[in-house]
């Protein structure tokens, strides 16, 4: 869809000013309730006609993102001025709202994949500030080497000691400004760690820091400038938070690729008054009795009936149940469902939100998603007691000499010791990692997910909108081909005007083989749960579906002229792209794959036969507790949930980490490790892996640091060490981390494996087509 609109409107220089990275289009927008409150605040603000409204975009990500989204605008009759902020996907539209439909314009950008919400995400992020420490703490740093090197270059007491003096407390001051700037990051991170009893990478960088500094003014005032570390502490302050910054940065600018989740502050609907008036008001205001107008592809937030006559409804997000269900008279409509048709619907609550299984879906999670690692608090432990150890070490092996060497010496291994490999090396190494799977289609949007990803051996699939397009498709497109002119015209003009699956399917095919135009006129009708009739001049046509059920659950369409069937027509769900191959890939790599679903046993298990899963690994028909049942028993701290429903919520909260491909909605990729944009699944598998080399990577430049820090020491030790020579071998051994981090996780020629293709899930008769 996204591509057959840019040909269309002539905007194909995107293609020339993108990243890359494609954002999945989608069919509308979504409901807009979120859009009148805005626009009525605009209207009340105005004071020359004009609007202001400013609303949250998801999918900003390059240049091409903005300059097709201020084309589209300023095509626009009532454009006046467009504002795009793509660090935090936010723009700013001032129109004539006499001439400017909004709404009309937000749903062209959603068929982009650009769908729009109510400003919600933050301006500003960990990162914004830590960009500015990170300027100041450099220039600093390159001021403070400036100082020092005159001293190293010659410049000493005896000949200058004015200026000698004038530029050690120049340094002094450079020096100690840029522990404040920069160390409280380090310290409130440290503090809070220890409040925790749970000691990460903070810890040893916030210890280092203070000694250096401690040690380093001691020295400066009992020695002088000389003697001092100042240099080496500035570019260690610097070189650290050049590493917080790599790591925050592409976490917050995955999280702003995707519209913040209101949670349940977020959610409106409209309310019918007594007196018939409709208002917006918000989900936890409903009560039993409520009167509640439901729009096309809307949520029922509570349980309730429908008023009326018959109407369809998906439940794929309480069951994952592909085809709509028919709700009439007193079947009570689940709390999660939505509205199927094109005709907005009266509904009558029978509870109250407060007693819905959506409050309960919609809670915020309660994932530690960036829970610390127990490494990392083994890792900062052994280096705090290591560093004092050998610190405490050089006090008593240099006592009896004089006790100022000896804190001259103590202060030289607390120098050379600074965790450059820790602050600097790591996080380049995960900013690798991310890249590499962001280029896959894979955001990361919890730090910690890349260290709990290496442990998993256990992967859990929802099927429909998962594995599955979440879209059936037709078994036979040739069923068409041998229909008559006057057949195809009558399907076409019933299908075009149906939102149900089946009819959305046979339309897409009859819109391929071309000719058929619309007829405004057509007296087409629809019966939820029933079909589709077209009366005309030559008789009556309907599509409606066969008495017959297939041995997978499904039931096919008839196509009907004055009672006679002219054809039938069978579906199948299809499965991603990589799926296939995908499976088999983490089943080689010793990964278990499950298959959870809500949907029908058959469907499940055509999927699970397809896959290779297991039977004993599937698992059908399942509530949102069921899934969540079936994780709990299976985890041992080694589990993935993939899903795309609210009803995957509760498998979320059960599994170590969890991921989504629903972008089209931000309340589950809020409660997800990472989201997928890709159209298939195939980075799920990469994630493991990588996930396990970054550990052995991080390892292996630890194990580099501590040999090359322990040379270090001995010198320190050993009373070989100048403040000169730290300020070399503090960059060399920075450097040689970073090379040996890039030399570990260079990016391999991929291997060559067959394309996978579409896999379609077998009929009836078990023939897989």
């Amino acid at each position: 869809m996204a591509y057959d609109m840019l040909h269309a409107e002539g905007l194909t220089r995107y293609y020339d000013l993108s990243c890359g990275i494609v954002n999945p289009g989608a069919e509308d927008a979504g409901p807009m309730t979120w859009l009148g409150p805005l626009v009525a605040r605009a209207r009340d603000l105005s004071r020359d006609g004009r609007l202001s409204v400013t609303v949250d975009v998801q999918g900003l990500h390059c240049a091409g993102c903005v300059w097709v989204i201020q084309t589209l605008f300023q095509r626009r009759d009532g454009a006046v001025h467009i504002g795009v902020n793509p660090g935090v996907g936010r723009i700013e539209l001032v129109f004539d709202p006499e001439r400017f439909d909004v709404a009309a314009y937000l749903g062209d950008l959603a068929h982009l994949g650009y769908r729009s919400g109510p400003p919600l995400k933050a301006s500003r992020g960990e990162s914004d500030g830590l960009s500015v420490r990170l300027g100041v703490t450099i220039a600093l740093a390159m001021n403070v080497m400036i100082l020092s090197a005159a001293g190293y270059l010659g410049l000493n007491a005896e000949e200058e000691p004015g200026l000698f003096s004038l530029f050690g407390w120049l340094a002094f001051a450079l020096t100690t400004v840029s522990v404040l700037v920069g160390g409280p990051v380090f310290f409130r991170g440290a503090w809070g760690a220890l409040r925790r009893r749970a000691l990460h990478l903070d810890v040893p960088i916030a210890i280092g820091i203070a000694l250096a500094w401690g040690g380093s003014t001691w020295l400066f005032f009992e020695g002088g400038g000389d003697q001092a570390y100042f240099d080496t502490l500035a570019i260690f302050i610097a070189l650290m938070l050049l590493g917080r910054y790599l790591q925050s940065r592409f976490v917050e600018r995955n999280r702003r690729m995707l519209l913040a989740d209101a949670g349940l502050s977020g959610l409106h609907v409209r309310v019918i008054a007594p007196d018939d008036t409709l208002a917006l008001a918000p989900v936890d205001e409903v009560l039993c009795g409520t009167r509640l107008l439901v729009t096309p592809g809307e949520l029922v937030p509570v349980d309730a009936r429908v008023v009326g006559g018959a109407a369809d409804f998906s439940l794929a997000w309480i069951d994952g149940e592909s085809d709509p269900v028919a709700f009439v008279g007193e079947r009570v409509v689940p709390a999660g469902a939505h509205l199927v048709g094109g005709v907005a619907r009266e509904l009558v609550a029978t509870q109250g939100f407060s007693d819905s299984a959506l409050h309960t879906l919609l809670a915020p999670g309660s994932r530690g998603g960036d829970a610390p690692d127990g490494f990392w608090h083994r890792v900062s432990s052994a280096y705090v007691l290591l560093v004092l150890g050998f610190a405490a070490l050089a006090l008593a092996l240099w006592w009896s000499d004089s006790p100022a060497r000896a804190f001259e010496v103590a202060i030289a291994v607390l120098v050379v010791t600074c965790p450059c490999a820790i602050g600097l090396a790591t996080p380049l190494a995960y900013e690798i990692v991310h890249a590499r799977l962001r280029k896959k289609g894979l955001f990361v949007r919890e730090s910690g997910f890349l260290d709990k990803v290496r442990r998993v051996r256990q992967v859990f699939f929802d099927k429909t909108g998962t594995l599955t397009l979440g879209e059936l498709t037709l078994a036979d497109p040739a069923a068409l081909d041998g229909l008559p002119p006057a057949a195809r015209a009558a399907l076409f003009q019933m299908t075009v005007r149906s939102s149900h699956p089946k009819s959305r399917a046979l339309f897409t095919h009859l819109g391929r083989r071309g000719g058929a135009t619309l007829d405004p006129g057509a007296a087409v009708t629809e019966e939820p749960g029933v079909g589709l009739t077209l009366r005309s001049a030559e008789g009556s046509w309907r599509l409606v579906a066969d008495a017959d059920v297939d041995a997978d659950g499904e039931r096919a369409l008839l196509l009907e002229r004055d009672g006679v069937v002219l054809a039938r027509f069978a579906f199948v769900e299809t499965l991603r792209h990589d799926v296939a191959t995908e499976v088999a890939a983490l089943g080689h790599a010793g990964v278990d794959v499950w298959l959870l679903s809500g949907d029908a046993e058959a469907r499940v298990h055509a999927a699970a036969r397809a896959l290779a899963i297991p039977a004993e690994r599937t698992r059908a028909a399942c509530r949102p507790a069921d899934k969540a049942a079936v994780i709990r028993a299976a985890d041992r701290h080694d589990s993935l949930m993939i899903g795309d429903g609210i009803n995957d919520a509760p498998a979320f909260e059960a599994a170590l980490c969890a991921g989504t491909p629903a972008v089209d909605r931000p309340t589950l990729p809020a409660r997800a490790d990472f989201y997928l944009m890709a159209s298939g699944i195939g980075p799920i598998s990469e994630a493991i892996a990588l996930g396990g080399r970054l550990r052995r990577t991080v390892v292996r430049n630890l194990a580099f640091a501590a040999a090359y820090n322990l040379a270090g020491v001995a010198l320190a030790l050993a009373g070989l060490l100048s403040p000169l020579v730290c300020a070399v071998a503090m960059p060399l051994s920075s450097l040689s981390v970073l090379a040996l981090t890039l030399f570990s996780l260079r990016e391999h020629a991929p291997a060559r494996v067959a394309t996978a293709h579409a896999v379609a899930l077998p009929d009836a008769r078990g023939v897989t087509r």
